[in-house]
């Protein structure tokens, strides 16, 4: 299993990102109230995480497509504070 937590600018968890993990096949997943959001996959090579939407208040500006590292448990994502433009 692995574990995706999605915080603010100041490290606080963000509930209600839809989030997804791709590699044949994509499987979304949303955040709790806690801000993570837990796969059942174990990651390997090839896997991306992509952020979907985010909750009003929030935009993410990262990377469209995250490749992860094989072998990998938790990742953090940190999203901005404002509307998307």
């Amino acid at each position: 299993m692995s574990e995706v937590k999605v915080v603010d600018a100041s490290g606080n968890p963000v509930a209600g990102v839809m989030i997804q993990l791709c590699k044949d096949t994509c499987i979304p997943a949303k955040t709790g109230e806690d801000g993570v959001a837990t796969f059942k996959a174990e990651i390997t090579d090839g896997y991306k995480l992509s952020v979907l939407t985010c909750p009003e208040g929030y935009t993410y500006e990262g990377e469209s497509e995250i490749y992860l590292e094989s072998g990998i448990t938790e990742y953090t994502v940190e999203l901005s504070e404002g509307s998307a433009k």
